[in-house]
C-alpha cells in the first residue's frame, strides 16, 4: 500500500516538473497574436509565427507579452462636448481598431488604449465645437469620417489601424433639454399671440371695409330716393287727377287717430281757427269740472 502511495507520488511529481519545465521554456503563440520578449523592460524578441516555440524565460527579469492582432473595438459612452454656440452635448463614439505593429503600440506610446481615448475625446471635442447640435445630429457620419482622417494620423505612428469610428448617439444634457423645452414653449407662445393679433387686425379691417362699403351704398341709396320720387311726382302730374288724389291719400295718412282733435258746430261765419277752438274746448272742461264740486 505505501509502494503504492509512493509510486503515485513520484509519478505526480514527475509530471508536474515536466509541466513546469515546459512551461518556463517554451511558448505558445495563437492565430493573430504575437508575443514580445522583453529583459528588463527592452525587447528582447518578437515571435509572430502561431505554434509552439521553444525559449526559455524562467529568469525573473525576463517578461512575455502576449498582443493580440485581431480586429478589435473600443467604446466611449457619455462624452460631453460643446457645440459652436456653447451648448453641453452628449455623445458615444464607437471604434473599431486593429494593431499592425506591436512593436509600436506597446513601446512608442506609454498605455495606448488610454492614449487613443484620450486622444479621440480632444479631437472629437475640437472638431464638434464648429457646428451646431442639428448639424452634428443630422451629419454624423460625415463628421464622423472626418474625426476618423485627423485620428488615423496619429494611430499611424503607434502602429494601429482604424478601420472605423462612428458618432453612435447625441442628445442633450437634461437640463439644456428643459432650457431649450421652455424655450420652444416660449416661442410656440408668441407666434401663437401674433398670429391671434394679426386674426384681430385683419378681421378689423374687414369689417370697416365692410362699413365703409354699407356707409356708401346707404349714401347713394339715400341719394337716390328723392331721385325717384321726384321721377314718380313729374309722371303723375301728367294726370292732375290722379296727383291730387294721391295728395289727399298721403295727407289722411299723415293724420294720427290718437293725436287728433275733431271740432263740430264751428261755421265759417265765426272765424274761429283750429288753435282758438282748442282753447275753448279746454277752458270748458275746466269749468266742467268745477261744477262737479259745486
Amino acid at each position: 500500500m505505501n509502494q503504492t502511495i509512493l509510486g503515485f507520488t513520484i509519478i505526480w511529481g514527475i509530471f508536474l516538473t515536466l509541466w513546469f519545465i515546459k512551461r518556463i521554456t517554451t511558448l505558445s503563440v495563437e492565430n493573430e497574436t504575437e508575443v514580445l520578449v522583453t529583459s528588463f523592460g527592452k525587447l528582447i524578441k518578437k515571435i509572430t509565427e502561431p505554434g509552439m516555440h521553444f525559449y526559455p524565460h524562467f529568469l525573473p527579469w525576463v517578461t512575455i507579452i502576449n498582443v493580440s492582432k485581431k480586429t478589435d473595438h473600443l467604446h466611449y459612452t457619455n462624452l460631453q462636448v460643446n457645440d459652436v454656440r456653447g451648448t453641453t452635448l452628449v455623445i458615444d463614439l464607437w471604434l473599431e481598431y486593429k494593431i499592425e505593429d506591436t512593436v509600436k503600440a506597446l513601446f512608442h506610446v506609454e498605455n495606448w488604449e488610454e492614449s487613443i481615448r484620450s486622444l479621440t475625446i480632444n479631437l472629437a471635442s475640437s472638431h464638434l465645437s464648429g457646428y451646431d447640435f442639428h448639424a452634428i445630429h443630422t451629419e454624423r457620419l460625415k463628421l464622423s469620417q472626418e474625426i476618423k482622417k485627423e485620428l488615423q494620423e496619429t494611430l499611424e505612428r503607434w502602429g494601429i489601424n482604424l478601420n472605423v469610428i462612428f458618432i453612435r448617439k447625441v442628445s442633450l444634457t437634461s437640463e439644456i433639454s428643459h432650457q431649450m423645452f421652455n424655450t420652444i414653449a416660449a416661442k410656440l407662445e408668441k407666434v401663437k399671440a401674433n398670429i391671434e393679433e394679426e386674426g384681430r387686425l385683419k378681421v378689423a379691417i374687414l369689417e370697416a371695409d365692410t362699413n365703409k362699403k354699407i356707409a356708401e351704398l346707404t349714401a347713394h341709396a339715400k341719394g337716390q330716393y328723392p331721385k325717384a320720387i321726384g321721377n314718380a311726382y313729374a309722371k303723375l302730374s301728367e294726370n292732375p287727377q290722379i296727383l291730387n288724389a294721391y295728395v289727399e291719400l298721403y295727407e289722411l295718412s299723415q293724420i294720427r287717430p290718437h293725436r287728433t282733435t275733431t271740432f263740430h258746430g264751428f261755421s265759417e261765419s265765426e272765424h274761429l281757427n283750429t288753435v282758438t277752438a282748442s282753447l275753448l274746448s279746454i277752458q270748458n272742461h275746466n269749468h266742467s269740472g268745477d261744477d262737479q264740486y259745486l
